[in-house]
């Protein structure tokens, strides 16, 4: 059974959100690292550190941070581009 499968099994709530070009990496709190995405990233946003650790080393080009939100700079933690 796969990771995704065991946690619907276990009614565990699923606490991710995969975000096309979040609007959170305009922040100046982001402003020395978002040079370094691409324009057509993606964001993968957890309060499970646990599953972004899991999910860190199983993929390619990760950047790992945290953010508190919302906040001054970032309104909505969730928002993203339409692209």
């Amino acid at each position: 059974m796969n990771e995704f499968s065991t946690t619907v099994a276990q009614k565990k709530r699923i606490d991710f959100w995969l975000l096309p070009a979040p609007k959170f990496l305009n922040a100046e709190t982001f402003k020395s690292v978002k040079n370094k995405f691409p324009k057509d990233c993606l964001a993968i946003v957890s309060t499970n550190k646990i599953f972004i650790t899991w999910l860190k080393l199983r993929l390619n080009n990760v950047f790992v941070g945290e953010f508190l939100g919302p906040t001054q700079q970032i309104k909505n933690p969730l928002d993203f581009e339409t692209l």
